[in-house]
């Protein structure tokens, strides 16, 4: 709301916006009267939409206020608020949605002042209307920007002076709010980052012969982890700049908390990502989430399930890779007493363990054509029965699934049932690999080094100029996991004041992976050598760490952060002494 000072001058005006095909059409309509809606040119409001008749509807708005809309026999109907409307008119609400066919509409009040835009909105209205242009710009792969304007305080009428130098240099769709006095926020649809810098510059300019502002600038996808919080991140940019000018969200990144979880998100792919897992986590859909191994398929189960009506309720992750298939079927479904030896005593499975919660099977791929058929029957029927067991028990569990495996090929050459791949993939949602997201890479490097020094009681070691250059030129086949144990070993041997090339394993500093021995390709190829990619990595590393320590197991284990039998293992099957 406007602080006094700032001109009061204002009457109100209602807009029609039309959403179609993932543009914004916005049309004014008058203070009272009716008009005719529909495909025709010579109706009142034309929506060039097949789906709209030519005459398709009546919209009548009364001296008092009140707006009625009337179907006038259309082909594919109109509706308010989802309820369906005939020939008798039906009132409509401020913010109800209109559908005149296919195409969607909002009936929006605006104040007309004495300000160039007439698309000047009180702060609760804007924030919806932010929140609505993020998701269209997810649905349509566009970019929804923020300018947070910060005046330097003066006196009232130099701040109106200034508002109103906002106002005049802003276009027909550009949307903005007076939060204060010295705070507007202006928002522009369809409007990438690049872009908003340029209009953030114009603005300054504008404004430094006027009075001056802090403007920061922030873009959706990218600057923020969800529309919500689009504002607040310019916001942030422009009050933690020293003086007058542009000031771009700080490396568009978001540190996101699930559970106890949290995630770094920098990319654009991985906003996306995550913005698709806050549409589809409130819904009870099955969930499939695809990508390489180590890209975060088990943090983005653990966001869904968070984020979920479930959240209060167990989350429980099982790898289908990590058992054989009699353990894996007892794991899942539970056994009886003396179902097979060993079995002493009663056990529930993992689907009793997530009743009511979200049950999350990593690597479904693996999984044995017997037990996918025992696995579909209990997702059709929400029924079980335990090994050994004759009584049914009833599950109510969401089977959240992930695999870096291509299912589709898998059901072509009968590896997978394609009856399962249905139950499972009510939506798939394919993480990115991390040579994708190379803005985050530096960031989680850095984030990997301080968590190992800072746990070792060290201080954190900043990342030197040739290290960096070897971390971006890597293909990383490991992703995330591999990045995480690349820097977790470096910090741990360093001996300098920062982490250099020299810190980084040997496949690393190969750059790209073309050690001899050693072949990494492009996505997709059949001949991406991942297992001897990760063997030779945990060659160098543990070789590494044993020749740090002098040999001793114990001390190793410990840099490497895994048990002494695990690395005694290791060495046995690596062939190291």
């Amino acid at each position: 709301m406007a602080s006094a000072g700032l001109d009061e001058r204002r009457e109100e005006q209602r807009v029609l916006v039309v959403l179609r095909h993932g543009a914004i059409e916005e049309r004014t309509l008058p203070p009272a009267g009716t008009l005719t809606i529909g495909r025709d040119e010579a109706v009142d409001v034309t929506i060039a939409d097949r789906s709209v008749s030519r005459h398709h509807a009546t919209l009548r708005i009364e001296a008092d206020g009140v707006v009625t809309v009337a179907d006038e026999g259309s082909r594919n109907g109109t509706t308010v608020g989802g309820r369906r409307v005939g020939r008798e008119p039906v009132v409509v609400g401020e913010r109800e949605t209109l559908v005149f066919g296919d195409v969607a509409c909002h009936l929006m009040t605006t104040r007309r002042s004495a300000f160039r835009s007439d698309l000047r909105l009180e702060a609760a209205e804007f924030d919806r209307r932010l929140a609505h242009e993020g998701e269209r710009a997810l649905r349509y792969e566009h970019s929804v920007s923020v300018l947070a304007i910060r005046f330097v305080p003066g006196d009232a009428e130099a701040l109106g002076r200034a508002l109103r130098a906002v106002s005049g240099n802003l276009t027909d769709l550009d949307l903005y709010v007076a939060r204060d006095a010295e705070a507007v926020d202006v928002m522009l649809v369809e409007t990438d980052r690049a872009e908003a810098r340029i209009e953030a510059d114009r603005l300054a300019a504008a404004l430094a012969e006027v009075h001056p502002a802090r403007i920061g600038v922030a873009t959706f996808p990218g600057d923020s982890p969800s529309p919500a919080l689009l504002a607040a991140a310019a916001d942030l940019a422009a009050r933690g700049a020293a003086g007058p000018g542009v000031y771009p969200a700080t490396d568009a990144v978001r540190v996101l908390r699930f559970a106890d979880r949290e995630v770094i998100v920098a990319d654009r792919a991985m906003h996306r990502v995550f913005g698709l897992i806050e549409r589809v986590a409130p819904t009870e859909l099955s969930v499939l989430f695809t990508g390489e191994t180590g890209t975060g398929k088990e943090v983005a189960a653990t966001a869904l399930h968070a984020l979920g009506p479930r959240k209060r309720a167990p989350l429980v992750s099982l790898n289908c890779a990590a058992l054989p298939e009699q353990l894996l079927e007892s794991e899942l479904f539970g056994h009886e007493r003396g179902a097979f030896s060993g079995a002493v005593a009663a056990k529930p499975g993992l689907f009793e363990q997530a009743a009511g919660g979200t049950l999350f099977l990593d690597e479904i791929g693996e999984m044995s054509p017997p037990l996918q058929a025992k696995l579909l029957r209990v997702l059709e029927t929400k029924r079980l029965r335990r090994v050994g067991g004759v009584d049914e028990r009833a599950v109510d569990v969401r089977v959240v699934s992930a695999t870096h495996r291509d299912l589709d090929r898998e059901v072509a050459t009968g590896g997978f049932r394609a009856d399962l791949l249905y139950r499972l993939r009510g939506m798939q949602i394919e993480l990115p690999p991390l040579r994708a997201r190379p803005h985050e890479i530096p960031i989680l490097a850095a984030r990997f080094v301080a968590e190992t020094l800072r746990a070792a009681g060290r201080e954190v070691l900043p990342i030197a100029d040739d290290a960096q250059a070897a971390l971006r030129a890597y293909r990383w086949p490991g992703n995330v996991r591999e990045l995480r144990h690349a820097l977790t070993s470096a910090a741990v041997l360093a001996e300098g004041a920062a982490i250099t090339a020299a810190d980084l394993p040997e496949t690393v500093r190969a750059g790209g992976g073309s050690s001899p021995g050693l072949r990494v390709s492009e996505p997709g190829d059949d001949g991406l050598a991942l297992d001897e990619a990760v063997r030779a990595y945990e060659r160098d590393r543990i070789e590494r760490a044993m020749a740090s320590v002098g040999g001793n197991q114990t001390q190793a284990a410990k840099l490497l952060g895994i048990p002494r039998k695990t690395l005694v293992s290791k060495l046995k099957i690596l062939g190291l002494r």
